[in-house]
């Protein structure tokens, strides 16, 4: 197999991931008679997949109050770039802390909170 052949049969394994499901929501301390919400409702992220370049954009779907973290980390858990919240949305261009562009990959979105923690995989390539 040549590496070409094994680039796009990765960037399909990749994609696939993301398709499978790729959220994660807690919350630390839930009583019986809290309505669970959707997580996938929660917090969505779109393009995705993104290529590079283009702009990923980032909805909060309930209302905001008390402090919002949002950080971008690559598969090695390394902060990519992290954002202050007090919008119900967000627009990431696809670069590191640093102003580069960031590498083809998977990266993890998460939004921190005191009471919540809400993540999604985003598949960016080129």
């Amino acid at each position: 197999m040549n590496m070409t052949k094994i680039y796009i049969l990765a960037e399909c394994i990749f994609l696939l991931i993301m398709l499978m499901g790729c959220s994660l929501a807690t919350k630390p301390e839930s009583t019986a008679d809290e309505s669970t919400a959707n997580d996938n409702c929660l917090m969505e992220v779109y393009p995705n997949p993104v290529v590079k370049g283009e702009t990923v954009v980032v909805v909060f779907n309930f209302h905001l109050a008390g402090l919002y973290k949002l950080v971008i980390t690559n598969v090695l858990e390394q902060e990519v770039i992290s954002f202050d919240i007090t919008e119900n949305s967000l627009t990431w261009d696809g670069r590191d802390k640093y102003g580069q562009l960031c590498e083809t990959g998977v990266y993890y979105i998460t939004l921190y909170s005191d009471e919540l923690v809400l993540s999604r995989k985003i598949l960016l390539f080129a």
